[in-house]
């Protein structure tokens, strides 16, 4: 289950809500499909990823979208 994983509560709960249960759920995932998770940022990614790292586990790809600020200047205006 996700709750072996020493991850803060909030990002437990998110992960549960968006089909998670177990740590095989979470390592099926890619690194952007998690960090696109509402609510799941980028600190509680990066935590995810060093307990999973101390674990012996790694995620299916721990790559993440990089947003530039003329990539997103659109949405801003």
């Amino acid at each position: 289950p996700v709750e072996c994983l020493d991850i803060p509560v909030r990002a437990m709960r998110v992960l549960k809500q968006n089909g998670c249960q177990t740590v095989s759920d979470v390592i099926g995932r890619n690194g952007s499909g998690l960090y696109m998770l509402d609510f799941f940022g980028w600190r509680s990614f990066e935590k995810l990823v060093d307990e999973l790292d101390g674990k012996g586990f790694r995620l299916l790809n721990k790559q993440i979208p990089i947003f530039s600020v003329q990539n997103i200047s659109p949405i801003l205006s």
